[in-house]
């Protein structure tokens, strides 16, 4: 009995010399592995990171950070591109110099077109049997109306320039001006286009004088032939100032036979004529000096205009406006004395020294 446990015993310890160099050989390879590993995955191992994955992690979190700054950097350069892009275009935007003369009559003609083309929308619609209150598209007659030939062809560019900025800047207020029940006929009335433009032009818009409303608003015993005349000089003066100059090679020829590079006088005259109704209230007592003027005349005119024009390419400042010099060459009104052309503030005094232009004042409108 005593054998077999020896036996036993002996065997035991065999196995154990023949397993235990198996088992220290195992440890020592999995030691330098596993060195392996963290000498590959951490080259300069720092006691504060933690395993070997926290740190791919940490890397991770270091590369999407660094990715982040290049983005914001990368975001900050097209911004900045961006910011230069604009300024460089708004620095190339051209500017355009509008007299206060210009936008006014800009404005008043501006009025005039959009009533136009409101008598015209609502004749179609009339036509079409379309009720009355029924509402318009405003927006669909403003656009482009700027543009169009038969309303500013006649017109210098600056007159243009004053459409546009009338309606960048005051579209709504405009369109209110035109708000309530209207008929086709109502809307291109003298009396109706005179509010209008008085109401946007000088309440709104300010692009006119109030007195500039107020030349014809006179007593019955101040409304004489002189008085008339300087309403309507001082509308064909500025009627020509804001107007397109014909070439000067062009074959035009007005009334005088001569070939000119302004627009004609008696075509000027005309056009003022008709449109008297349209910028003054009461007008009944103004049109028979107009039509004296447009009619007998227009040569006249001519000469005088001639004249005034060469004596400011001297230089020289003439010591009348152009309306005061058509009055008093034509109907003596410097013999009458000044409380036939006395207007509102001096407006259209014709002894007056002072240079039309000189007061004018400039807006800039970007385009």
């Amino acid at each position: 009995m005593s054998s077999i446990y020896l036996f036993l015993l002996l065997s035991l310890l065999l196995l154990l010399l023949l397993l235990l160099p198996e088992t220290l050989a195992a440890k020592k390879s999995k030691r330098k592995v596993q060195g392996k590993v963290i000498d590959r995955d951490n080259p300069n191992p720092n006691p504060n990171e933690g395993s070997g994955m926290e740190g791919q992690n940490q890397k991770t979190r270091r590369n999407t950070n660094s990715d982040s700054n290049n983005n914001n950097n990368n975001d900050s350069n097209d911004n900045s591109n961006n910011n230069n892009s604009s300024n460089s275009s708004s620095s190339s935007i051209p500017t355009v110099n509008i007299s206060r003369l210009e936008y006014c009559e800009g404005c008043r003609a501006s009025v005039l077109a959009y009533s136009q083309e409101l008598h015209i929308y609502l004749q179609t619609l009339q036509a079409k049997g379309v009720p009355q209150y029924d509402a318009i598209d405003a927006q669909h007659l403003i656009e482009g109306i700027c543009d169009k030939e038969e309303h500013f062809g006649r017109y210098n560019m600056a007159i243009k320039h004053s459409c546009i900025k009338l309606f960048a800047d005051h579209q709504i207020q405009f369109v209110e001006a035109f708000q309530g029940n209207s008929s086709a006929h109502a809307t291109i009335t003298y009396s109706e286009v005179y509010s209008r433009s008085r109401r946007i032009c000088v309440d709104v818009a300010d692009a006119c004088p109030a007195y500039s409303f107020d030349m014809d608003s006179v007593p019955i015993s101040n409304r004489s032939t002189c008085r008339a005349c300087e309403v309507i000089a001082h509308d064909l003066d500025v009627y020509l100032q804001v107007t397109n100059k014909r070439n000067k090679k062009s074959k035009q020829i007005d009334r005088q036979g001569d070939r000119q590079g302004d627009r004609p006088i008696e075509e000027a005259l005309e056009e003022v004529c008709q449109r008297l109704g349209y910028l003054h209230q009461p007008f009944a007592w103004l049109e028979t000096v107009c039509l004296d003027l447009l009619e007998e005349r227009a040569e006249q005119i001519g000469d005088i205009k001639k004249f005034y024009d060469k004596v400011k390419a001297t230089g020289l400042t003439p010591n009348k406006r152009l309306s005061g010099m058509i009055c008093d060459e034509i109907y003596s009104c410097d013999k009458e004395g000044s409380r036939h052309r006395r207007g509102p503030k001096g407006h259209g005094s014709s002894n007056s020294n002072t240079n039309s232009n000189s007061k004018r004042e400039n807006d800039n409108i970007e385009l």
